[in-house]
């Protein structure tokens, strides 16, 4: 009973575990966090997301489907990230989304004040512009302006001195650098200021300008360009200028005190800015420096290579290097904010010159043909018929050339940007002379192998044998020089493109490597006067000589004569080039009888002494004793 009582627990908890497998007791949504903030960069930007452990992320960037998140994403332009995490039990989190706005764009925007600092007898109401979507900070108490400085929204109105700090930040982060202007104000107390809002300056809309003066005073004003008096209209609601014009109007407060005549000038320019390029699009043969000029002042963005310009293209600032195929588009931001058309330019660069083809080619022809020059482009072709070389002083192509007789036609062409082809020289035949053909080098005795090189004129066919039998069509073509290597008789005859054959030629090679052996006369030796030398060589050829040790060799001429000591090196060529190793002569010139001296010396002495004759060595002594 008891036995049994503990397999029904066992049961009972085996049940219990299936059922938390599949249906836990965890119904809370995993936590999902996406890194940085969502928002706007001007660099890229590197997405991260951070869940709990043993959950998994998932995220999708636009419309795409979701993917698995397994490392940080790079976004390098505009997206919509859509994400959710999903845990081990299947909770699933809610599916969130950000957006980031990646603008690549580091330059800074400027602020422009209007009017500029300076000395003024009135309140001054300035008004302070950037580019689109920035945000103006300023401060007028001395201090520098810092991103908790006041938002510039309305114009800065200033009753007195003061300094005026400010820096704009764009959409991308971009940051100003501080600027000031310094504003002087010396107001009249005795007469009473009236101030325009806006100040004068330039718009690119119609504008409404409120007068606002001292309580109790009475405005007058014109906006026709006229002097205002007080016979002039009393202001009473907004002046609206549709077009440019001048606002001149005064105040008298009721104690008569007359305001100085002052005037706001209203420029609207609702005209955009055209941009001309400089040179004219179109095709060119070199590289060209294009410059971009704008109709007025204004601020020009471009894109090189076909891209639609926007705020973040580059800002024109000098010229631009075309040295390829390009279309640049651009468009211009004059100082009113009017925004002209994107514009675009075309430039090709043809540095190619163009191919000019001969129909029919040069060759043999049996009668009269016209000859007509095609170009794979518009060109002007100049040609001449005399073998002279054309230049753009010749003859002009206008149609089909006629050949009656024997010429070199020369020909090129010159397309529209002046690319220039290459000089072409066509050889129209029309007689059956048969061609003649050449051997370098021709028959001789050689010391060595020699390759032999066959030409004849301009598509003839050369045969040849050399093995002593007569060439005829059916003998080997030639087509690279032929090397000989013994004695030989080549034989060869050239056939033209029009048939006619050449009388067979025959050439005999002979080959000597022998050297030549070179004999000088007299012998090495030693002489005791001036002899005179000989040189001469068993084949003939030419013979080379040096004296003494050093020196260049020069030809041998005929006998020379020596009158001193000295060294002769020579040596021989054939006329097959075969040298002969360099040989030495050696001679001594001596004049001088040698010199003998007995030992001891003569003298009286007790007999018997031994006398020693000494003389030079390679000499000989006789001697007598009786006197003799």
């Amino acid at each position: 009973m008891k036995g049994r009582s503990f397999l029904i627990l066992a049961i009972l908890f085996a049940l219990i575990a299936v059922g938390v497998q599949f249906y836990p007791f965890d119904r809370t949504p995993p936590s999902v966090d996406i890194q940085p903030t969502p928002g706007t960069y001007n660099e890229a930007v590197n997405m991260t997301l951070t869940f709990e452990a043993g959950a998994e992320a998932f995220y999708a960037i636009g419309d795409q489907e979701p993917l698995p998140y397994l490392e940080p994403v790079i976004l390098k332009r505009d997206s919509q990230v859509a994400y959710f995490a999903e845990d081990r039990w299947g909770n699933r989190s809610e599916v969130k989304t950000a957006v980031y706005r990646v603008r690549l764009d580091t330059e800074p925007p400027v602020t422009t004040a209007r009017p500029r600092g300076g000395k003024f007898s009135h309140p001054v109401s300035v008004r302070l512009t950037t580019e689109e979507g920035a945000v103006i900070r300023y401060t007028i108490d001395g201090s520098e302006p810092g991103e908790a400085s006041p938002r510039y929204t309305k114009a800065v109105v200033l009753t007195k001195d003061a300094t005026l700090r400010f820096f704009a930040v764009d959409a991308y982060g971009n940051r100003e650098e501080m600027r000031a202007e310094r504003y002087r104000i010396n107001v009249d107390t005795t007469k009473p200021v009236t101030l325009a809002e806006p100040s004068g300056g330039l718009f690119n809309r119609p504008v409404t300008v409120t007068l606002a003066g001292e309580e109790g005073t009475k405005i007058y004003f014109t906006a026709d360009g006229s002097r205002p008096t007080t016979g002039s209209a009393v202001y009473s609601r907004p002046v609206t200028f549709q077009r440019s014009g001048v606002l001149r109007f005064f105040a008298v407060d009721s104690a008569g005190n007359r305001e100085t005549v002052r005037e706001e000038q209203y420029v609207i320019d609702t005209k955009p800015p055209r941009v001309a390029t400089k040179p004219a699009p179109g095709t060119y043969g070199s590289p060209v420096t294009v410059s971009l000029k704008p109709s007025e002042d204004a601020k020009i963005r471009y894109e090189m290579g076909g891209g639609e310009p926007t705020t973040s293209s580059p800002l024109y600032r000098t010229a631009l290097k075309v040295d390829r195929d390009t279309v640049i588009r651009f468009y211009a931001v004059d100082a009113a904010g009017n925004i002209g058309l994107v514009e675009e330019a075309v430039y090709v660069i043809d540095t190619e010159p163009p191919a000019v083809v001969a129909r029919p080619q040069g060759g043999n022809y049996s009668g009269r043909i016209r000859v007509k020059l095609e170009t794979s482009e518009p060109a002007d072709i100049y040609f001449t018929v005399d073998g002279s070389a054309p230049d753009d002083g010749s003859r002009a192509y206008r149609g089909p050339i006629g050949v009656s007789k024997n010429l070199m036609l020369s020909y090129f062409a010159v397309d529209k940007v002046g690319n220039r082809s290459e000089v072409i020289r066509q050889r129209y035949i029309l007689d059956r002379t048969a061609p003649e053909t050449e051997a370098d080098p021709g028959s001789g005795t050689f010391s060595g192998p020699v390759s032999v090189a066959l030409r004849s004129e301009e598509g003839a066919v050369i045969r040849y044998t050399i093995d002593g039998s007569t060439p005829s069509e059916a003998s080997p073509r030639y087509q690279e020089p032929i090397r000989l290597t013994r004695d030989t008789v080549l034989r060869f005859f050239a056939t033209d493109e029009s048939g006619n054959a050449e009388e067979v030629q025959v050439l005999r090679y002979t080959f000597d490597s022998t050297p030549p052996a070179t004999v000088i006369e007299p012998a090495s030796g030693t002489f005791n006067r001036s002899i005179s030398i000989s040189l001469r060589s068993e084949k003939g050829g030419r013979i080379y000589y040096r004296r003494g040790e050093e020196g260049s060799f020069e030809p041998y001429q005929g006998p020379f004569v020596l009158d001193q000591s000295d060294r002769i090196t020579f040596y021989s060529e054939d006329q097959s080039g075969n040298r002969e190793a360099v040989q030495v002569a050696e001679y001594t010139i001596d004049r001088e009888p040698p010199l003998t001296i007995p030992y001891p010396a003569p003298g009286e002495y007790n007999p018997p002494i031994t006398v020693d004759l000494r003389t030079e060595s390679g000499s000989r002594v006789h001697y007598t004793l009786d006197g003799s």
